[in-house]
């Protein structure tokens, strides 16, 4: 398998390296301990893998709210439905990725994004 490397960004969580794989996207994040990543959900369905490290993952089914949180360690396979809520805390600096097979769009859950934005503000 090939990866074609499209780009770098990310913040003070850590950075993401953007990539594709024939018409595949496959990208990779890290997360550093005590922020967070998602706070929203797709239309389709997405896979990630946590690569390294410890993470708190939260997911919520947005139509009849029913969420589960599971404290996970590397290796782990992530699969999230369409139209579920992501929420990715890191309890040990991680890394991860996402693939999936369309094009990106994403919708924000306010009750996970909130937290999201709280861990930037909170952690140093």
């Amino acid at each position: 398998m090939t990866l074609e490397f499209k780009g770098v960004g990310g913040d003070k969580r850590g950075k993401i390296f953007f990539c594709t794989h024939n018409n595949s996207k496959v990208n990779l994040f890290e997360i550093k301990k005590g922020f967070a990543r998602g706070g929203h959900y797709h239309d389709y369905d997405i896979v990630h893998t946590l690569l390294t490290g410890k993470i708190e993952h939260y997911i919520e089914d947005i139509q009849t709210k029913k969420e589960e949180i599971t404290v996970m360690a590397a290796p782990a396979i992530l699969k999230i439905p369409a139209n579920s809520a992501n929420l990715i805390i890191a309890l040990e600096d991680s890394v991860f990725t996402e693939a999936f097979d369309t094009e990106y769009k994403s919708f924000v859950y306010d009750k996970y994004r909130k937290i999201v934005l709280q861990k930037i503000d909170d952690v140093q």
